[in-house]
């Protein structure tokens, strides 16, 4: 699916000897009722929404759509035991449920108290009115297609969702490894089924059962590569540990850097999304020869700020703390901006064989209109004296507009006392007063005493210098001055 299209031929036999490895497990029982979410010609939800529950004697239960309004009334109509979906079905859950806990100090308390206790029947009772509102009586949640962000599952789990989280692929008919009831780690996909066995091969997970595909349709030679002396190389990296299997990426994936270095997108992608909630979705390639991220980010950002308001923003709140938190062969040299959604399968894996495609039509869209500029004499008059705020060297310099953004020209200043202070002396006085006032708001204290000595700034070609390599490099100093005391 992440790949060029194969087809993957299954036999009855590949088929029914997982779903006894699946119904060895205990999940699937007589009467169970499960929600339909995903399509059947994947074979996830074909075996774990259709055949699964019909060989038991379940019921399945159909939304009129994927709406959250129709998905809680179809639940609340008819209650199910259990629920399969794509990670970023669970995202979109976890980010709209912490949205209102981190609201709210007595929700964030109450929520720490769950953490603390550690017990799904004490969270469910202390969050019922969130599992009312899919029915209250879902047993198992389970999440299937992609790898679960390890955060999204410990959340999930502290408000009383008995997620579950497997791992499979079509080849295999396609349960390979799943948590056994009773012993679950958060991060794993558990123990490998009935039947299943698992071995690491040079990092590599290979697989061997009686679910394992015949092999790949038309395709002899691919049929080879994957599968060897009745072992399947699934092109996934991992370990066991404990009886526990952990995955760590695609070896398909990976991308080998010209030094040598071998480094997983799917990793930087997580903690670069981490670091903004404006940031939806972030896809990693190497484009150009240098590493380079598409990211995804809300559409009220770039309506507020513009195409290069908002990449900047981007690059300040998202790229540069990650790229001071990793290895420097991990860091981000560019990105490209983006509101529509990246490349994806039906059940969410990123098609990365898309991305430089998707880059590029991204380079040839004309960028949107920035925000309209404040209209006030206090802006034009600070416009025509060239005291743009947008430029780093500027911040703690010469520039009277030093660090100041136009919401706070419009904010900070206003008309009257620029009229009454019509002298440069008053001018710098207020315009110094806001600065101060808003790195107090945004920088640490230790910047914020380096800016109120004025007369200890550097020259004015190593502030242009610091500006000009920290932008085109991002290099992980904390601020300008450790920089420019660095020159």
């Amino acid at each position: 699916t992440t790949g060029f299209p194969k087809g993957v031929m299954l036999t009855f036999e590949n088929m029914y000897a997982n779903m006894k490895a699946v119904a060895e497990a205990k999940y699937y029982f007589d009467g169970i009722r499960v929600l339909v979410m995903l399509p059947f010609h994947h074979i996830l939800p074909l075996m774990g929404t259709l055949v699964m529950p019909l060989f038991v004697g379940g019921k399945l239960v159909f939304p009129k759509s994927l709406s959250p309004a129709d998905l809680s009334g179809v639940m609340q109509k008819h209650p199910v035991d259990m629920v399969i979906s794509v990670p970023r079905f669970y995202e979109l859950l976890h980010t709209n449920i912490m949205a209102k806990i981190n609201h709210s100090k007595i929700l964030k308390s109450i929520f720490n108290l769950a953490k603390l206790v550690n017990s799904r029947k004490f969270s469910e009772k202390l969050f019922s009115s969130i599992h009312k509102k899919f029915g209250g009586e879902i047993k198992f949640w389970i999440s299937g297609g992609a790898a679960l962000d390890r955060k999204v599952w410990a959340d999930l789990d502290v408000l009383g969702f008995g997620l579950r989280e497997g791992y499979g692929m079509t080849e295999c008919a396609p349960i390979i490894a799943f948590p056994r009831i009773g012993r679950i780690k958060i991060g794993s996909p558990g123990e490998p089924l009935p039947g299943v066995q698992i071995r690491i091969v040079e990092g590599e997970i290979a697989v061997r059962g009686g679910n394992v595909t015949q092999g790949y349709y038309n395709r002899p030679e691919e049929t080879k590569e994957a599968i060897r002396n009745g072992w399947l190389y699934t092109g996934d990296l991992g370990y066991v540990e404990n009886g526990y299997l952990f995955i760590t990426g695609r070896r398909k994936e990976i991308i080998v850097l010209p030094n040598g270095k071998n480094i997983n997108p799917a990793e930087m992608e997580t903690q670069i999304a981490a670091q903004s909630h404006d940031v939806l979705e972030v896809g990693v390639l190497m484009y150009e020869n240098i590493l380079q991220a598409i990211v995804r980010v809300k559409p009220e950002l770039v309506a507020r700020l513009g195409d290069e308001g908002a990449a900047e923003y981007i690059r300040n709140n998202a790229i540069l703390p990650y790229n001071r938190s990793t290895a420097t062969y991990k860091r981000i040299i560019r990105i490209a901006i983006t509101t529509d959604d990246l490349p994806r399968t039906r059940v969410g894996k990123l098609k990365r064989y898309h991305l430089a495609a998707y880059l590029e039509n991204i380079s040839k869209k004309s960028p949107l209109p920035p925000q309209p500029e404040p209209k006030s004499q206090t802006y034009a008059e600070l416009k025509d004296a060239n005291l743009d705020a947008r430029h780093p060297r500027r911040a703690y310099g010469n520039g009277l507009g030093a660090g100041l953004s136009r919401q706070d020209f419009d904010t900070k200043l206003r008309q009257g006392k620029l009229r009454r202070g019509r002298g440069r002396a008053r001018l710098r006085k207020i315009l110094h007063a806001a600065q101060v006032r808003r790195i107090r708001r945004k920088k640490p204290r230790r910047v914020l005493r380096a800016a109120d000595q004025k007369h200890h700034m550097v020259g004015h070609h190593k502030q242009r210098a610091a500006a000009r390599f920290e932008k085109a490099a991002f290099l992980p100093f904390r601020d300008y001055f450790d920089f420019q005391n660095a020159l």
